[in-house]
């Protein structure tokens, strides 16, 4: 590796991973093939200080980390074969699988062997590896966990690249998520009373609305409520429909949770459809009655606003 690209002599042979620049200066390499004319190359950066040089398992070709691109290069022709990553962060040769493995962004692992990409492993990480170390089978390390903010240990099958333990597993991170955005102070509710609480909310929000029906039920019996005066009003009769079936939804999910997509109340997209269909509600109380709900309009337009700027400025 040279300190900058050289003053004299030929110029050196440039190599980018679809950069628009190719001639600024970056990682500058003296490269001598075996019984071949040294050349020089330059190599841009990628977003990573790390950089580094190995030679390929397959024997013939190298491999040049440049700022945590790669690149794959044939020293005799000068020929660039392949890019990859752009946050590398180490290398580890591991002659004994014929294999080079490659820290990504701090997040995967991933391994080059003599015929192509060998494996590459789930995300492990939130964000960074400490303590990584190349047994004769193994690789052992410790990976961030952003939710408890503390290492966790993991170890990666050189053979397979079959991940156990580690920080980050998909599946209930959004679980995880949520339950920490909704302690606050650094605490919260015990387990069981927070389950109690739930567990009393559902049934409350439950007998809100079988209370309706009965309610309903009891209007029509005494001729309070006729189908002509729901057929007159029925712009309002469907919103108490649709908001009922809501609440009871929500209720039967604070209830039984399994009952809830990966733990959550609402998703986005049901959110969303909540709020534009009780719009086109309002719009239909309002020309049946022509009486602007100003309250509620000003609530869902809030709560709109915020949905919009969360998707957009977040």
């Amino acid at each position: 590796m040279l300190s900058g690209l050289p003053p004299y002599g030929p110029p050196a042979e440039q190599f980018t991973s679809g950069s628009k620049r190719t001639h600024s200066e970056g990682l500058v390499i003296e490269i001598e093939p075996p019984g071949g004319t040294p050349w020089v190359g330059n190599f841009q950066l990628g977003l990573t200080s790390y950089s580094n040089a190995a030679a390929h398992p397959n024997g013939q070709d190298l491999v040049v980390i440049a700022g945590g691109v790669g690149y794959i290069v044939r020293p005799d022709d000068r020929k660039l074969l392949a890019t990859f990553g752009g946050g590398v962060l180490g290398v580890w040769q591991i002659p004994t699988f014929d294999l080079l493995v490659f820290n990504d962004s701090g997040v995967t692992f991933g391994a080059l062997g003599p015929e192509g990409w060998r494996w590459v492993t789930r995300r492990i990480s939130w964000d960074g590896f400490e303590a990584i170390e190349i047994a004769e089978k193994t690789i052992y390390g410790r990976a961030w966990n952003a939710i408890d903010k503390s290492w966790h240990a993991f170890s990666i099958e050189i053979a397979t690249g079959s991940v156990r333990g580690g920080a980050y597993f998909e599946a209930g991170q959004q679980q995880i998520a949520l339950a920490r955005e909704l302690t606050l102070g650094g605490g919260g509710p015990h387990p069981l009373a927070k389950r109690i609480i739930e567990i009393v909310v559902g049934l409350f929000a439950i007998w809100l609305v079988l209370l309706t029906v009965y309610l309903v039920v009891d209007s029509a019996r005494t001729g309070e409520l006729t189908w002509a005066k729901v057929r007159d009003n029925w712009g309002i009769a469907y919103a108490g429909l649709f908001l009922n079936t809501v609440v009871l939804v929500l209720g039967a999910r604070l209830v039984f949770p399994s009952l809830a997509p990966r733990g959550r109340l609402l998703t986005r997209p049901a959110i969303i459809a909540f709020f534009g269909l009780y719009l086109v509600m309002l719009v239909i109380v309002y020309f049946n009655t022509y009486v602007v709900p100003v309250f509620l309009l000003v609530v869902i337009g809030v709560a709109i606003g915020r949905i919009a700027i969360q998707k957009w400025f977040s």
